[in-house]
């Protein structure tokens, strides 16, 4: 009788544990969860993109590696990031990663996106043009599916400036 009870005791704290560990599991995952919806919550749109450079010869030059825009607000002060991720492919197995290189505040009316005329027909060269001065962004966009550039980039304008900007002419350099 004595065994019996010590092994209904030792069975019931083993159920117990594992009910206990099941529900801390539980609500780990249900942090998690909370926290990426929360993190995801704060992008805005983003496309994959490689960045260009304006040398002093007016010629275009590609930087090499891949990359992603990120438009995100920042959840503790509000304020609206243009970021320039480069995209770094996972190792045997491994995930893929992004590295943060280019991180920029846009306040509202600063800066708009806009496509260039340069690189010929199905060019996908776009500018983030800054209204004060001459500074300009310029991106080649590396998404696959074409179809989508225009809609990122009204995601982009609305998502910087609020609105949408009027329809802009294409630009060239």
């Amino acid at each position: 009788a004595r065994e019996r009870r010590r092994e209904r005791v030792e069975g019931e704290r083993r159920r117990e544990s594992e009910r206990n560990h099941r529900e801390r599991m539980e609500s780990m995952l249900r942090r998690l969860q909370a926290e990426g919806q929360r993190r995801d919550q704060s992008i805005l749109c983003e496309h994959r993109a490689g960045k260009l450079e304006l040398r002093a010869n007016n010629m275009m030059h590609a930087d090499p590696r891949k990359g992603l825009v990120r438009v995100k607000r920042e959840d503790s002060d509000g304020l609206v990031h243009l970021q320039w991720l480069e995209r770094i492919k996972g190792v045997m197995g491994a995930p893929s990663r992004t590295n943060l290189e280019d991180d920029l505040i846009i306040f509202p009316g600063e800066a708009v996106m806009k496509r260039l005329n340069q690189g010929g027909e199905g060019s996908r060269i776009y500018v983030l043009k800054f209204q004060e001065g001459d500074r300009k962004l310029f991106f080649w966009f590396q998404e696959e599916d074409a179809g989508g550039d225009e809609s990122f980039v009204k995601k982009v304008n609305i998502s910087l400036n609020g609105e949408e900007p009027p329809e802009p002419e294409p630009e060239s350099t």
